[in-house]
């Protein structure tokens, strides 16, 4: 071990009351009153049941909220129901992004066709000088 190694070494350790050197991430965990942490065994977990479902996420909330009774609504639609003729009265009257919604939702996506049958496209750029 090179000496410039040696001193870093000894700055970073700490000298325990017997005598002992430990490292300072070690003297600090004392410090703080952790030192009987030990790791887990091999194969047990520490979160055997695993992580709690999450109900704060934005999308969890609305999918809650949405299928609740609108209180506007005095014939006892839901949030999703009163959406969906907003939607469509919304296309009617020709909103375009409102229209071009309803077509991707009721006929699904137009899927990009592949000439799979032609191969890869062959693409040639010249330059002029």
């Amino acid at each position: 071990m090179s000496t410039e190694r040696k001193k870093a070494v000894q700055i970073r350790a700490t000298k325990q009351s017997n005598g002992s050197l430990i490292n300072s991430g070690e003297a600090e965990r004392k410090s703080r009153g952790q030192t009987n942490l030990k790791p887990f065994p091999k194969g047990v977990s520490g979160n055997p049941k695993g992580r709690p479902p999450k109900h704060d996420t934005f999308t969890s909330l609305l999918k809650e909220e949405i299928e609740k009774q609108c209180p506007d609504d005095a014939s006892g639609k839901t949030w999703k129901e009163c959406l969906v003729i907003a939607t469509l009265k919304l296309a009617i009257k020709g909103n375009a992004t409102a229209l071009k919604e309803l077509w991707d939702r009721v006929d699904g996506k137009v899927p990009l066709r592949m000439n799979e049958e032609q191969g890869p496209l062959e693409i040639i750029v010249t330059y002029d000088r």
